[in-house]
């Protein structure tokens, strides 16, 4: 009987998610992983005007894309301009402000050790707006500490970029894999996604290497038909699982921050 593959992830308490674009170098978020098995999207890279955090809900008349309304939850005050969604073991889901007093948003879904599929989307315009790595200061911490990865767009900076994490099991990894290396499943790999039936290059993050479950990162830029074309940011979670999302018939609803943004 074959081994099988043995996974290597990333492994960090942080990961520093950089875009690499018109030969800059920008920073985007933070991935954070905490003692409590939770772990955090962070935006302190950029600036927020008129920040809001949304319930965002398909009512389940037969569509889902069309169809969706969303209600403001609060605004989020000038003076903490910082976005965090958490994803805790639990399955409690929520965003929070900078200096943590208030949560926003919470919902109950799917348990991170039941789960399998998306835990969060970032979508954004005018990378250019977001602070630009710095050498000295940004890579100076331990791989331990804090960790940058690296997504590369040659050409033109792309008008809208998308970054999407998926939480998954080691055995869905080893079976959704497309290539092996010595039996191996190196940090930086490939995906088909299923709905492009592409090849997608993402990452594989983890707290420590003995996880059962591991965070897949992978960025791309998106063809985006309607905007409001002033430069923004929206960060979604807490979905519903499939098998609602996926009945048109049923109500389903997720959280959304979203704002302007601006250089910081």
């Amino acid at each position: 009987m074959n081994n099988p593959p043995l996974i290597l992830p990333l492994c960090s308490n942080m990961f520093v998610v950089t875009i690499i674009a018109g030969g800059y170098k920008y920073k985007v978020l933070q991935v954070i992983f905490d003692s409590e098995a939770a772990f955090h999207i962070n935006l302190p890279y950029c600036g927020f005007t008129n920040p809001g955090v949304y319930n965002m809900v398909c009512p389940g008349n037969g569509k889902r894309i069309l169809n969706i309304e969303g209600k403001l939850l609060k605004y989020i005050d000038l003076g903490d301009p910082f976005s965090k969604f958490t994803y805790h073991q639990s399955g409690e889901v929520h965003f929070k402000t900078k200096e943590g007093k208030e949560y926003i948003g919470v919902k109950q879904v799917t348990p991170l050790n039941r789960l399998e599929g998306h835990v969060f989307t970032t979508l954004f315009s005018n990378l250019q707006l977001f602070k630009e790595l710095n050498l000295n200061k940004d890579l100076k911490y331990s791989s331990r500490e804090r960790q940058n990865i690296e997504f590369l767009f040659e050409g033109q900076i792309p008008k809208y970029i998308k970054i999407v994490g998926r939480w998954h099991s080691k055995e869905w990894v080893i079976k959704n894999i497309v290539h092996l290396e010595n039996n191996m499943i190196l940090p930086r790999v490939a995906f088909v996604n299923k709905e492009t039936r592409k090849e997608e290059i993402s990452y594989i993050l983890a707290k420590n290497h003995d996880e059962s479950h591991l965070l897949i990162l992978s960025c791309k830029s998106p063809h985006l038909t309607k905007t409001h074309g002033k430069p923004f940011l929206s960060q979604f979670g807490g979905l519903d699982n499939l098998e609602v999302i996926n009945n048109f018939n049923k109500r389903t609803d997720f959280r959304m921050f979203s704002s302007v943004i601006s250089k910081k």
